[in-house]
């Protein structure tokens, strides 16, 4: 039987490691704002308040691994959320903490790369920091046979609706193509 929560790492990371490794059911929790992590995406990250700097170094000396999730932005009405209460989309990345360097106002620069797309199963712990409960998620299995035509009709609409748009460089068009 496979191990769901065994997942390979990407051949562009940097750092010695297992070529797999196993996710644990809780991990702790970094909020991001105005960022929406996707696996294989690169994110650099400036951490200031203390909490989040303690989490990036205990997870440093361990395992490495974070639980990224998104705030979700001011309501409709433009009402400011309740500062003491973050509210949080449900689902996220797992990323892995690839480099972290302290800056001279007492922060850190963290790089950290989503490798995987987990649900939320809840806040379990919320001091020092928080820590989440992980269900991982299946990625979505699709038939190249299927995504190609679709792939082609969007091209070939996108390269007619540049065609018909003023000042739009060649360079566009030939991008587009070429994908």
């Amino acid at each position: 039987m496979e191990d769901k929560n065994k997942v390979e790492i990407n051949k562009f990371d940097s750092l010695p490691a297992p070529t797999a490794f196993h996710i644990p059911d809780t991990l702790p929790l970094l909020t991001l704002q105005d960022v929406v992590p996707f696996p294989s995406a690169m994110l650099p990250l400036h951490v200031t308040s203390s909490s989040e700097k303690m989490l990036i170094e205990d997870t440093s000396k361990s395992h490495r691994l974070v639980a990224l999730l998104t705030e979700k932005p001011i309501d409709a009405k433009g009402e400011k959320k309740e500062e003491t209460k973050k509210v949080l989309y449900s689902i996220g990345c797992i990323g892995r903490i690839l480099q972290v360097h302290p800056t001279p106002d007492g922060g850190l620069n963290v790089f950290i790369q989503a490798i995987k797309r987990f649900f939320s199963g809840g806040i379990m712990r919320e001091s020092p920091y928080p820590v989440v409960k992980v269900l991982l998620l299946e990625e979505p299995q699709y038939d190249p046979r299927e995504i190609e035509p679709i792939l082609l009709a969007l091209k070939n609409q996108t390269d007619e609706i540049l065609k018909n748009t003023p000042n739009v460089p060649e360079e566009a068009r030939l991008f587009i193509q070429n994908i």
